[in-house]
C-alpha cells in the first residue's frame, strides 16, 4: 500500500511540475504574442510618454484656517472619488495640487495597479490631492483624447 501511495505521489508530483513548465510558456508565448500585436498595430505611432505629457501641477499653499475637499483615484483605471475636505490645521502638507479639467491624474502610490484617471468638470478647481500627479497634454506634441470614464 505505501509504495503504491509513494508512486501514485510521485507521478502526481512529476505531472505538476510539467504543468508548471506548460503555464510559463503559454504565458511566454501569450506576452510575446500581446506585444507583436501591439507593435504591429501601432506602427509609426510609438512615442515616449514624455513627449505626450507634461506635468502640470498648481500647488496652493495651505493655510491653517482653510478647508481642502479631496479627490481619491480609484485603481484599474476606475475613474476620480470625492473624499471629506481636511481642514488646513489638521495636516502637515504645506502644499495641495488644485485640479484642473482634463488633467490626467496619477496616484504617485498606487499607480502600479493603474490609478489613473481623467479629471471630470465637476472636481475641477475645488478638489486638492495629495501626493497625486497632474499631467497635461503636451506642448511638442499634441494628443486629441476621449478617455472613458472608466477603462
Amino acid at each position: 500500500m505505501r509504495r503504491r501511495t509513494s508512486a501514485t505521489l510521485g507521478f502526481v508530483a512529476t505531472r505538476l511540475r510539467e504543468l508548471r513548465e506548460l503555464r510559463i510558456g503559454v504565458e511566454s508565448g501569450l506576452r510575446a504574442l500581446l506585444i507583436n500585436m501591439h507593435m504591429s498595430k501601432a506602427a509609426d505611432r510609438i512615442v515616449r510618454l514624455g513627449d505626450l505629457l507634461v506635468l502640470s501641477e498648481d500647488s496652493v499653499e495651505v493655510r491653517p484656517e482653510c478647508l481642502y475637499p479631496q479627490v481619491g483615484v480609484r485603481g484599474f483605471g476606475a475613474g476620480l472619488f470625492p473624499k471629506p475636505a481636511v481642514a488646513g490645521s489638521d495636516t502637515t502638507y504645506r502644499y495641495f495640487n488644485r485640479l484642473f479639467s482634463g488633467a490626467i491624474v496619477l496616484s504617485q502610490m498606487k499607480g502600479w495597479e493603474g490609478a489613473i484617471a481623467v479629471c471630470e468638470n465637476e472636481l475641477a478647481g475645488r478638489s486638492f490631492l495629495l501626493n497625486i500627479a497632474l499631467f497635461a497634454a503636451g506642448r511638442a506634441r499634441p494628443i486629441q483624447h476621449t478617455f472613458p470614464q472608466s477603462f
